[in-house]
């Protein structure tokens, strides 16, 4: 077979913001706060960029098949966006425009025409394609190689206690590899489907009761994503900045600076109502922190993962951001 060599050449995708991290470190809340800055744009949900990404990762896509396709889908995008295409009504959703600080903005641009005004006023206006993602700093160098310092990365930590608490009550453990409505990349292994995070522990993976699956699993993504911080520490030293969500929510307005000179972009006059509106400041939940840690420890689980755990939570406790 003859390679190919696919490209694309970024015109208009000039501003990438991820917002990463795993499910239920509060993502969702830093959705609406970056909404406050002056041209950055509706968040989108999209598994494709975090899968492909991943499938580059563990060498089952070659780069420029891989990169021309997540490059490709951020340029579509970011037009799509400023012609109202693709717009998401559905009022519950973080995605949606009822949820979005920029409501009348986004629905005036469904009644736009399409064609060469959008690149040009995408050039002009320079506005920021902002993309959710899970686990992205796991997997990050299809990213970094794509769109370079075009790229922003904003990431969201949450303490593992609180972290393990979530996926248990949604039940994560028995639904990986399983459930309809998992989209976590799978694997096949001796005819069973496995989430992405157990390559290599598969066997292991397999014995784990269904909150060890959980702790496991958690501390295989954290490792992964360790390792690629350490990796990438040149790029992302200036490209990263991760929040802690505990002291995010009560000091809020200590990290906004910080955001504003990361994105490049000044805040706007509506960043108080967004504020208000996500309930913050909020009061200290070390308490609750405390007792998720008591509860998880009481479980029936293994010494070794009790010891995982363990190693998880002091690892977050004692590390300053």
């Amino acid at each position: 077979m003859v390679e190919i060599n696919f490209t694309r050449d970024l015109k208009i995708s000039k501003n990438i913001l991820i917002i990463d991290g795993t499910s239920g470190a509060g993502k969702s809340l830093i959705n609406e706060i970056v909404q406050g800055f002056e041209n950055v744009e509706l968040p989108i949900w999209d598994t494709l960029y975090e899968h492909i990404s991943c499938l580059f990762f563990y060498g089952q896509m070659n780069e420029s098949s891989a990169k021309v396709i997540i490059a490709n889908a951020a340029e579509e995008r970011i037009y799509n966006l400023t012609i109202g295409r693709n717009t998401n009504f559905r009022f519950t959703d973080n995605s949606s425009i009822f949820r979005n600080p920029n409501m009348i903005r986004n629905l005036t641009r469904i009644f736009k025409q399409e064609g060469e005004k959008a690149p040009e006023n995408i050039r002009v206006n320079e506005p920021t394609l902002c993309l959710g993602t899970h686990h992205l700093l796991s997997f990050p160098d299809l990213f970094i190689k794509t769109f370079k310092n075009n790229l922003k990365i904003l990431e969201m930590e949450r303490h593992p206690a609180s972290i393990v608490s979530f996926w248990q009550s949604r039940k994560w453990g028995e639904r990986f590899g399983i459930d309809i409505r998992d989209f976590t990349l799978w694997i096949k292994y001796k005819k069973v489907n496995l989430p992405w995070f157990v390559i290599g522990n598969e066997e292991l993976y397999l014995k784990l009761n269904n909150l060890e699956k959980i702790i496991y699993g958690f501390a295989w993504i954290q490792k992964s994503r360790q390792l690629n911080l350490e990796k990438n520490k040149d790029f992302l030293k200036k490209n990263l900045l991760s929040l802690q969500f505990e002291d995010f929510v009560i000091k809020p307005e200590n990290y906004i600076n910080k955001i504003e000179e990361f994105l490049g972009k000044k805040k706007k006059k509506n960043l108080k109502n967004i504020f208000k509106k996500l309930n913050l400041p909020r009061k200290n939940n070390s308490n609750i922190i405390e007792q998720q840690k008591l509860n998880i420890y009481n479980l029936d689980i293994s010494k070794e993962c009790k010891n995982i755990f363990k190693s998880l939570c002091n690892s977050y406790e004692t590390r300053k951001i």
